[in-house]
């Protein structure tokens, strides 16, 4: 096992807020482009342990106390403090913890802006009571583990680079399996395609199911 440490990243653009009434929206688009940002790390992060159908993160996201440390150069932003601490909380769910519920320490400042080309978050995510890196020996199977349906996304991204790509469906299903760690779909909790979209209001956003292919939106 390796000591869990710290994971950070840099957020370049208006940050992320709380979805609420008539900005809903606007906040779910924000909130899509800074949970991207947070994704590449966990890839980079995992390119450096994982082997195989190794499951490797630096804590178990099931189970883990979360702190954040959030510091923000303001640029443009007229969102107030609350709203972003929301905002990055509900972004970062499925990726880093199961429920924001898990975030019991924040840390928040604000620094003058350092570069005029605009905002930049800078973000801390790290384990709270000693966590260890969480690795098993195979694949969890099921919706069961934080983070499925990004980690399934970007497989179909890869095969549907620009909206408007369709993907044939015994090739997305094949993907489902793989992120769900069985051998063919029929064989997890999701028997379809459809299913599976149904199951996350994240894919549901991105991608639809038209005949026999899944179509980015």
């Amino acid at each position: 096992m390796i000591k869990a440490a710290a994971i950070r990243f840099e957020f370049s653009g208006l940050p992320p807020f709380k979805a609420s009434g008539t900005n809903r929206s606007g906040a779910v688009e924000r909130q899509k482009l800074f949970a991207q940002a947070a994704e590449q790390t966990i890839v980079e992060w995992r390119s450096k342990f994982h082997k195989g159908d190794v499951v490797v993160f630096p804590w178990d996201p099931m189970t883990a106390k979360i702190s954040l440390d959030i510091t923000y150069q303001r640029f443009k932003g007229d969102n107030d403090a609350a709203n972003i601490i929301g905002g990055i909380c509900d972004a970062l769910q499925r990726l880093f913890y199961a429920d924001d519920k898990q975030v019991i320490g924040i840390t928040y400042r604000e620094e003058a802006y350092k570069d005029a080309m605009g905002d930049l978050l800078t973000v801390e995510i790290s384990p709270l009571g000693g966590e260890t890196v969480f690795a098993g020996t195979s694949r969890p199977t099921g919706t069961e583990r934080p983070g499925w349906d990004s980690e399934l996304d970007q497989s179909w991204a890869a095969r549907a680079s620009m909206p408007g790509a369709s993907i044939p469906g015994p090739k997305a299903a094949m993907d489902a399996a793989r992120v769900f760690g069985v051998p063919k779909l029929k064989d997890s909790p999701h028997k379809t395609l459809q299913s599976v979209l149904d199951s996350s209001e994240f894919l549901k956003g991105r991608w639809v199911r038209e005949e026999n292919t899944i179509r980015r939106i």
